[in-house]
C-alpha cells in the first residue's frame, strides 16, 4: 500500500524545509525588516532592557511569557505573538509557539487536530509531570505528542564504539506498535581505528534488508537508521512512517505516524520536519529528497 500525498501538503512542507537553505537572496530582494519596537500595553512583547535582544536568554523568556499568556488570554497572547514575530528573533520553540498562537485558537484546537490525523494514538508518557512540573499544561504540538507518547528522542553522539545500531533500531521499531514485533536487526561494525563504514541488517517474515550506515566516530549514522526503518514499512505496507523533527541541539527527536498525517501536520505547524540533511538543496531537490526518504506517493 502506498500513502498517496496532496499536493497542497507537498508544497507547503518544500517550501518550509526549502526555507532551512543556507542559500541567501540577493541584497536587492531582502526585504527591510522595521526596527524591533514594544507592543503598546504588552506583556510580552517588550524590549529588553537587561538583557541582549534576541539573545537566548531573551527568547526563552518571551517563550515562558507567551505560554503563561496563552492559558490567561489566548486573544492577547495571539496579539504579541504576532508583533513578536516581526522582531525576526523567532526560532526553535518560540517559533513552534508563535506558530501556534497565530494559526490556532486555543491548546484544545491543537490537540483535536492531532487527534484527527491519528497522530496522538501514543500509550502516554508517564515522566511528563515529573519532568516539566505537576502545573504544566499542554499547548503546542510538540508539547501534546510528547503527553501522549508518540515521540522518541535520544543523542546523535553515543559516545562509544561500536555505536550499536542496531539497539536502536530495536528501541525506533517499537514505535510502530506490533508492526516489527517478529523483527531481528543486526550491525557489523568497523574496527575502531577504521574509517570503513558500518553493515545494518534487519530481517522480518521470511524477507531481508540491508543498509550501509557511515562511519562517523561515536555518532550514530542516524539517516541510515531512518531509511532502512521507512524501507522496512514500505515494504511491509504499513502506512506508518518515521520523521526526524527540529530539536536545534544534538539530541534526535522522531515521531511515527501515517506518511500523509505527518506531512499535513507539517504543513499545518503543528510538527516541524528535520531538513538539515537538505539544507544545500532547494527547489524540487526538496520535493524528491521528502518523497523518497518517506516512502510517499504524490497525487
Amino acid at each position: 500500500m502506498k500513502d498517496n500525498l496532496p499536493g497542497y501538503a507537498l508544497t507547503a512542507i518544500v517550501g518550509m524545509l526549502a526555507a532551512c537553505g543556507t542559500g541567501s537572496a540577493p541584497a536587492s530582494e531582502t526585504p527591510v525588516r522595521p526596527a524591533p519596537s514594544s507592543m503598546e500595553g504588552a506583556t510580552c512583547a517588550m524590549l529588553p532592557s537587561e538583557i541582549e535582544f534576541g539573545s537566548w536568554e531573551h527568547r526563552s523568556q518571551t517563550r515562558t511569557c507567551l505560554r503563561e499568556l496563552a492559558f490567561e488570554n489566548w486573544s492577547k497572547a495571539r496579539a504579541e505573538a504576532t508583533h513578536i514575530a516581526t522582531w525576526g528573533i523567532a526560532a526553535g520553540d518560540l517559533d513552534e509557539l508563535i506558530t501556534t498562537l497565530t494559526r490556532y485558537d486555543s491548546a484544545a484546537a491543537v490537540r483535536n487536530t492531532l487527534e484527527a490525523l491519528g497522530l496522538l494514538n501514543g500509550k502516554g508518557n508517564p515522566w511528563v509531570l515529573e519532568y516539566y512540573g505537576e502545573d504544566w499544561k499542554p499547548l503546542t504540538g510538540s508539547d501534546w505528542l510528547v503527553k501522549a507518547g508518540n515521540q522518541f528522542s535520544f543523542d546523535a553522539e553515543t559516545g562509544t564504539h561500536p555505536n550499536n545500531h542496531d539497539a536502536l533500531l530495536y528501541e525506533l521499531a517499537e514505535l510502530f506498535g506490533d508492526t516489527f514485533d517478529d523483527a531481528t536487526f543486526e550491525e557489523t561494525a568497523p574496527h575502531w581505528d577504521s574509517e570503513e563504514p558500518y553493515q545494518l541488517y534487519a530481517t522480518l517474515d521470511g524477507r531481508k534488508w540491508t543498509r550501509q550506515a557511515e562511519n562517523y566516530g561515536d555518532w550514530y549514522d542516524v539517516s541510515a537508521v531512518l531509511d532502512l526503518v521507512n524501507e522496512m514499512a514500505a515494504d511491509m505496507g504499513t502506512l506508518d512512517r518515521i520523521m526526524p523533527l527540529e530539536t536545534g541541539d544534538q539530541t534526535v527527536t522522531v515521531i511515527v505516524g501515517p506518511g500523509q498525517s505527518l506531512v499535513s501536520a507539517a504543513a499545518a505547524g503543528l510538527i516541524r520536519p528535520a531538513g538539515a540533511e537538505s539544507s544545500r538543496e532547494r527547489g524540487k531537490a526538496f520535493e524528491e529528497e521528502i518523497l523518497r526518504r518517506y516512502r510517499i506517493v504524490s497525487e
